[in-house]
């Protein structure tokens, strides 16, 4: 026991310095005005008769500038019109592909994880409606050994909560639109670490 809370002690302390690593990361990224902020959720197409899933019926996609502004806001229709799962309102396949290569074409794409953007990209590819997406899969800094690299990992870094019980690092908790993520990307660059470490610098 004595050995285990050890090792949860220095995980703490590690999780407190990657804090202020990932806050400098994150200003670095909101800094660049080739990112976009983008936020995927598939719909899902219900089941078959003999209760088998169908494919996604429809993709909502929210993106965000790098200083927050709205690029898009689409719900594709994935399935066919006779979909009862497609939400009303939803845009033609061509019709969300071209909103969505307009607002982000030449854009280097930051997503929750790369997955849920290639979620849609396979779905579109399946029906004929490729979209091709500059996706930023290597986040660029705040690497080192040990530490997973995803967005989605490193927003649950800089949170630092551990479960009390096992000692391990909590899930993120999801956004759900790309403004919000965007949100917790400028929370994560002007948190007290990177204030403190900047005002270090200044004094050195």
């Amino acid at each position: 026991m004595c050995q285990r809370m050890r090792e949860v002690a220095a995980f703490q302390v590690s999780l407190r310095e990657r804090r202020g690593v990932l806050a400098r990361w994150a200003r670095g990224v909101l800094e660049d005005s080739r990112h976009a902020v983008v936020w995927v959720e598939m719909l899902e197409g219900g089941r078959t008769a003999s209760g088998r899933a169908r494919p996604a019926a429809a993709a909502h996609v929210t993106a965000v500038d790098w200083q927050g502004a709205k690029l898009v806001d689409v719900v594709v229709r994935l399935a066919s019109t006779r979909s009862r799962e497609v939400p009303e309102g939803a845009c033609p396949r061509d019709a969300g592909v071209k909103a969505l290569e307009s607002a982000l074409g030449g854009l280097r794409v930051l997503a929750w994880t790369q997955a849920q953007v290639s979620a849609l990209t396979r779905r579109l590819d399946s029906v004929g409606c490729p979209l091709p997406l500059a996706v930023v899969s290597d986040l660029p800094g705040a690497d080192w050994d040990g530490w997973q690299t995803s967005l989605r990992d490193r927003v649950a870094q800089w949170r630092g909560q551990l479960d009390p019980a096992s000692g391990v690092l909590l899930p993120a908790w999801e956004p759900g639109r790309a403004d919000r993520l965007w949100l917790l990307l400028a929370r994560m660059a002007m948190s007290r670490e990177f204030a403190n470490s900047e005002e270090t610098s200044a004094a050195s």
